[in-house]
């Protein structure tokens, strides 16, 4: 990576995520960026913990496998209430 300052459609393409999903993180100030006026760039070092701190290695091994659920969950199942009585609307007729 080069030592100049990206802006949010850069580092989208960098990291591979979508540009709202940038632009969401910085509202929520979830992100480290800089402003320049009114626009928001990212330094090189800005990059670099973002990377560390929202992506994480894939796992590999037996922990990589997750079983799929064959039944549905256990416990009381609470079905739905049924419909109430129909309400017959008045129609308006044409005078």
């Amino acid at each position: 990576m080069t030592g100049r300052l990206l802006n949010i459609a850069e580092l989208a393409e960098h990291l591979g995520v979508p540009r709202s999903w940038v632009r969401d993180k910085v509202t929520e100030h979830a992100l480290p960026h800089r402003r320049v006026g009114r626009h928001v760039r990212f330094a090189p070092e800005d990059v670099a913990a973002i990377e560390t701190s929202f992506f994480q290695p894939a796992l590999t091994g037996p922990l990589a496998v997750t079983p799929l659920r064959t039944h549905p969950p256990s416990g009381p199942s609470n079905p739905p209430p049924p419909p109430g009585p129909r309400v017959p609307t008045r129609r308006r007729t044409a005078a």
